[in-house]
């Protein structure tokens, strides 16, 4: 990840990336949360799943996404100190999520 970005500009998700990019100045991390039920509706219409079954899934998928964070990084992904901007997205569109971000980050880097 380090060698992509060393080369180009690149949006990275996931693997820890707030942990793996601490020290790098160009660096903007990001961490999007929702409530629950807002997350769960979102899973259960894209996966065309039961409500209950898109809560099983997601408490399954945090419970892996926080282990892996804790195994790599010895942090947990929850504590906004690692990260640039936490943003709760709870009943926003992709579009406007993506140029608020792009905003703080033009801002934050001078672009």
């Amino acid at each position: 990840m380090r060698e992509l970005a060393e080369k180009e500009s690149c949006v990275l998700l996931g693997r820890t990336g707030f942990h793996i990019f601490r020290d790098d100045e160009r660096a903007f991390k990001v961490f999007l949360i929702a409530d629950k039920t807002f997350r769960r509706d979102k899973v259960a219409r894209r996966l065309n799943i039961n409500e209950g079954s898109a809560d099983a899934l997601l408490d399954k998928v945090d419970e892996a996404r926080e282990n892996f964070t804790k195994t790599f990084s010895g942090k947990t992904r929850y504590d906004a100190r690692n990260y640039d901007l936490v943003l709760n997205v709870t009943g926003l569109e992709s579009t406007e999520i993506a140029r608020f971000i792009a905003g703080c980050v033009t801002r934050k880097l001078g672009l």
